[in-house]
């Protein structure tokens, strides 16, 4: 395990804000959760190492992963996040190269196969058998540059998310576009339920994002923001036209949009 005393976005001081059980629900097992003074970002500050991490991924862990994870992936369902690539990217990259940072069960993926996109995915899990998914990034083919570069609910789960974002950007061809959804600490749920936020969970989540500590991750990352909005992975329709009850309860009570959906540019 590592402490993280100060902000792992700006490096500013930190306050205390309160010890969160883990999701594996041990109650022998408190997390603290802390927020930054300067930038208000949101972090864990006691977590293990990305190693420690990507193999609780490949074991599915009950510390990173709930019960029925690796079945919920095989679950293709209409999302908020492709829609709001798509408006982005139009036309004009179609026949380019795709990386998709935390490829899930592959679907998102699949999409853009077929749309013409030459694509690559990383999954530590390894959730579907697809050639184009590989275990770590190093694993990606070297020598590629990537038009369009996906983390969908990913950064969230990333000791170091600079890193990554660094990484990618060297990846990156000069026109290519970043794209990224995670928690926002901003929203009106994160805002009323402080520590008891619904996406408040160690060690499945390490971060919650404001504002600010995204704009400043991509900033030093070497990515300048095109567009950002608060918004909701799955709409209250496609809950409804599923008749997943349960899910649509769960929105009724978080009561508004808490994840952040966001846009860069390598130029």
């Amino acid at each position: 395990m590592k402490s993280i005393d100060q902000c792992p976005i700006c490096g500013g001081g930190s306050t205390f804000i309160a010890n969160v059980r883990t999701i594996a629900c041990r109650d022998d097992v408190l997390v603290p959760l802390c927020s930054c003074v300067v930038c208000g970002h949101w972090w864990h500050s006691l977590i293990p190492s990305q190693h420690e991490l990507n193999t609780m991924y490949q074991t599915a862990s009950p510390f990173v992963v709930t019960e029925g994870a690796k079945d919920a992936y095989q679950v293709k369902r209409k999302n908020n996040f492709k829609k709001f690539v798509l408006d982005h990217i139009g036309e004009k990259e179609v026949g380019g190269n795709y990386l998709e940072i935390g490829a899930g069960g592959g679907h998102l993926l699949s999409d853009f196969r077929r749309q013409g996109f030459s694509t690559y995915g990383v999954e530590p899990a390894q959730w579907v058998k697809d050639k184009d998914i590989y275990p770590t990034l190093d694993d990606v083919p070297a020598g590629l540059g990537f038009n369009v570069l996906v983390l969908q609910d990913v950064l969230e789960h990333i000791a170091q998310p600079i890193e990554i974002l660094s990484c990618l950007r060297k990846r990156a061809e000069d026109d290519a576009l970043l794209f990224c959804s995670f928690p926002c600490n901003e929203s009106r749920p994160a805002k009323r339920d402080r520590e008891k936020w619904s996406m408040v969970l160690p060690y499945g989540h390490l971060h919650y994002f404001s504002y600010k500590s995204a704009s400043e991750m991509l900033l030093q990352a070497g990515w300048k923001i095109v567009d950002q909005r608060m918004a909701s992975p799955v709409s209250l329709l496609t809950i409804i036209s599923e008749r997943n009850w349960r899910a649509f309860a769960y929105e009724l009570v978080k009561g508004s949009k808490d994840q952040l959906y966001l846009v860069a540019s390598a130029s």
